[in-house]
């Protein structure tokens, strides 16, 4: 897990983050799916996903717990 600076909620389950310049999406799985996960993908200034393949992220981890523990207070 990396530090990431917050930028936006883009909705429930999505927040726009910062790192180093680069933007990137922190989306937690739709409920249902069998393990809530948050993975974290490549983005533009305005949270479009420009990549799908994941960077970052965590199966058992919540978008806030996620934010909690990886986001520079």
């Amino acid at each position: 897990m990396q530090n990431y600076n917050f930028v936006r909620l883009i909705n429930e389950r999505q927040a726009l983050i910062t790192r180093n310049g680069e933007f990137f999406v922190a989306s937690q799985s739709v409920p249902g799916f069998v393990v809530t996960e948050t993975l974290v993908f490549p983005a533009n200034a305005e949270g479009k996903i420009t990549d799908w393949m994941e960077v970052d992220g965590e199966r058992g981890m919540t978008l806030e717990r996620f934010l909690h523990l990886n986001v520079i207070a």
